[in-house]
């Protein structure tokens, strides 16, 4: 039985010639002579074909012939056994990240691993007060228009970066969260 060594690499990927290197050194710990051999064999083809091509590369061996595809995932994969480790890397949907309350708002972009700020900013909306007298109602009148306004400028910011096709996720507080929603277009 001959061992299977798959190797994925991403794009922007180091290049693996150390790892490869301590792969064959652990390799000469296995037992069976002639899985030992295979392995070993199926590692170096795999380092010789490297110093061409390590990026976006899939690279599958038994230790006699060596097998290349194209791979556009984002994390390097090894296994060594029986069999190949196939990997079917579905795309993921990108979603459009917001984060807002009375005092700030973030706007991201995700593709499931990393998260890039596309937009921050503050508002100048008024704190809370719980003082009474014949301006709290007129403060709060304040407050409720300059908070409407500050979400509707997020919500200006939402449409320059939304497609139409990306899903949107909503991060706030409750209260906040609804009265946001409530500005959002149906």
């Amino acid at each position: 039985m001959n061992m299977k060594i798959s190797l994925y690499l991403p794009e922007n990927a180091s290049d693996p010639a150390k790892f490869l290197s301590s792969e064959i050194a652990e390799a000469r710990n296995i037992k069976n002579k002639t899985n030992r051999k295979a392995t070993i064999r199926g590692l170096q083809k795999i380092a010789v074909a490297c110093r061409e091509r390590y990026e976006s590369v899939a690279y599958f061996t038994d230790g006699n012939e060596l097998l290349v595809e194209d791979y556009n995932g984002k994390k390097r994969k090894y296994h060594c056994g029986r069999d190949y480790l196939r990997i079917e890397e579905a795309p993921y949907e990108p979603y459009l990240l917001v984060v807002v309350d009375s005092k700030e708002a973030s706007i991201g972009l995700t593709d499931g691993e990393h998260i890039r700020c596309l937009w921050y900013d503050e508002s100048f909306v008024m704190h809370k007060h719980g003082k009474g007298g014949q301006s709290q109602r007129r403060f709060e009148r304040g407050r409720e228009q300059a908070l409407k306004q500050w979400f509707r400028k997020v919500v200006d910011k939402i449409r320059d970066f939304d497609d139409g096709e990306r899903r949107l996720i909503i991060g706030s507080c409750g209260l906040t969260t609804n009265q946001f929603y409530n500005e959002l277009p149906t």
